[in-house]
């Protein structure tokens, strides 16, 4: 059904590798998923606006879901090209988007074995050092080579790292990492 040309180029595609073999019976019933979840995708995407978490992560799934609902609709006519470009702008977003929230550094103090970071506008974020498995493994001197980035706080003699993001919601690392990754330590 494909050209030999045509599979090859799907064959190397991160996300199209598994409609290589597909037959006709299959490419129809893709169709018709895509068709029926493109028709009805206008309730399910403002649900998860609401709910999903923001991010680079967050914008690709919802340019895909966008994108598969634009193809029900048939607006407007898109190829691979206009809906990578599609993809990028929202990636882009999301990442301006995420840079607005990070929260700017004003002081960050180490005291009586705490982590004091000052932000702008007066808050204050206090974590102990004791809380998160790498900081208290680590010596004075290592502690003082502390790293702010526009992400969070960084110990790269300890490949250990904070997003400002976690602290917000009170996560500093308090589990060491699973060997899978996880946790608020990277």
């Amino acid at each position: 059904m494909f050209s030999k040309e045509f599979r090859e180029k799907i064959r190397v595609g991160k996300y199209s590798r598994w409609a290589v073999d597909l037959t006709e019976e299959q490419l129809e019933a893709l169709f018709w998923a895509v068709g029926e979840y493109g028709y009805r995708a206008d309730q399910p995407l403002a649900i998860l606006r609401q709910y999903a978490t923001k991010g680079e992560a967050y914008a690709r799934y919802m340019a895909g879901l966008r994108g598969i609902a634009d193809f029900a609709y048939g607006q407007p006519p898109m190829n691979l090209e206009s809906f990578l470009k599609r993809l990028g702008t929202a990636i882009r977003e999301a990442r301006a988007e995420e840079e607005l929230q990070t929260p700017p550094v004003r002081s960050l103090e180490l005291r009586d074995g705490f982590f004091i970071v000052g932000l702008e506008g007066g808050m204050e974020i206090r974590f102990p050092v004791k809380g998160n498995p790498k900081l208290a493994a680590a010596t004075d001197e290592q502690l003082k080579q502390i790293k702010v980035s526009e992400y969070g706080l960084h110990w790269p003699s300890l490949n250990c790292g904070i997003s400002f993001q976690d602290l917000m919601i009170g996560d500093f690392g308090q589990q060491p990492e699973s060997p899978a990754g996880g946790g608020g330590v990277s």
